[in-house]
C-alpha cells in the first residue's frame, strides 16, 4: 500500500517535469519491448522532426486534428447559413407568388 501512495504522489509532483514528450515514447517502447535499436530509431526519428518542422511529432498531430476540427465547424457555419438564407428566399417568393395570385383573381374579379 506505501508504495503505490509514494508512486501517487511523485506521479503528482513530478507530472510537469517531462518537458520533451520525444523521449516518453521511446522509454515505453524500450520498457515493454527490450528493443533498444527500435527505441533508438524512434528517438532519433522524433528529434529529427522536431529539428525540421520546430514542432513534436504529437503536436503536429494535435495541430492537425484541430485544424480539421475548426474545418468542419466552419463548413458547418456556412452550411446552417445557406440554409437560413434558401429558406428566407423560398418565403420571400412564396409571398410575391401569393401577392400576384390575389392581385390577379381581383383584377378578374372586377372585370
Amino acid at each position: 500500500m506505501k508504495k503505490y501512495i509514494l508512486f501517487f504522489i511523485l506521479t503528482v509532483l513530478l507530472n510537469s517535469c517531462v518537458q520533451s514528450t520525444a523521449m516518453v515514447g521511446p522509454a515505453y517502447t524500450f520498457v515493454s519491448t527490450g528493443n533498444v535499436l527500435q527505441t533508438g530509431f524512434t528517438f532519433g526519428a522524433n528529434k529529427m522532426v522536431e529539428k525540421e518542422t520546430g514542432l513534436s511529432p504529437s503536436e503536429i498531430i494535435s495541430n492537425k486534428l484541430n485544424k480539421d476540427k475548426n474545418k468542419k465547424k466552419n463548413d458547418n457555419n456556412i452550411d446552417e447559413s445557406l440554409l437560413i438564407l434558401v429558406d428566407l428566399n423560398i418565403k420571400k417568393t412564396r409571398e410575391i407568388i401569393k401577392n400576384d395570385q390575389s392581385r390577379s383573381l381581383n383584377y378578374n374579379s372586377t372585370n
